[in-house]
């Protein structure tokens, strides 16, 4: 399970969102807890170098910092480029 947290959540935050999944709940399974909204004012962006179009496979990810990871979440499924091919229509 991802739960999408709009803050850093503080230690007693986490333990309450802990004890809900595992005790009240109690779903065994394993869950992460990401933050977003983050404005931080560092930008990090990363580029496909051997795709023509630059944007990252989807689902590929980017260690940016001790604990901290980019993740490209977009409409790029494929490995490869696909080729645009011109049709001429003629009469």
């Amino acid at each position: 399970m991802v739960i999408h947290y709009y803050k850093p959540q503080s230690g007693r935050e986490q333990k309450s969102i802990e004890n809900l999944i595992q005790n009240e709940l109690r779903l065994n399974i394993p869950f992460a807890i990401v933050e977003i909204n983050d404005s931080k004012s560092q930008m990090d962006i990363s580029f496909d170098t051997d795709y023509n179009m630059g944007m990252p496979e989807s689902g590929t990810y980017v260690k940016v910092g001790r604990n901290e990871y980019l993740l490209f979440n977009n409409t790029r499924y494929q490995k490869k480029s696909i080729e645009k091919r011109s049709r001429r229509i003629t009469n």
